[in-house]
């Protein structure tokens, strides 16, 4: 692919998902400035936030493993080599992290970190 790029990347997105292209680019964009916000204000990964945040990842992960043969028409039986099965645990992964970002910054900026007594 000659014209592997930003732009064909776009194109190739915006395609994909249509109509959903902008608000999905808006709704990810607003997750990383919240997901900064609550780095900031839980001073890094730690609290109540995180152990939530990664309890949904986890969930997630399970939820995107366990759906995706279906999504893709597809069977567990059907997996057969390594390259099938590194997909599988890439969309895992990937839902883990997404998962965990999206609840760690929603809760994270809205929650400020608990105060010692």
């Amino acid at each position: 692919m000659k014209d592997f790029t930003i732009l064909s990347m776009v194109a190739i997105l915006q395609e994909m998902l249509g109509g959903l292209f902008w608000p999905a680019a808006a709704a990810a964009v607003a997750v990383g400035l919240l997901l900064v916000a609550a780095l900031v204000r839980q001073h890094g990964f730690q609290g109540r936030a995180a152990r939530i945040g990664l309890t949904a990842g986890v969930v997630a992960a399970a939820v995107a493993v366990l759906a995706a043969p279906a999504l893709t028409h597809s069977e567990f039986a059907n997996l057969h080599g390594l390259l099938d099965w590194g997909l599988l645990a890439a969309i895992g992964l990937a839902a883990f992290l997404g998962g965990t970002a999206v609840v760690f910054a929603l809760l994270g900026a809205a929650t400020g970190p608990r105060r010692r007594a």
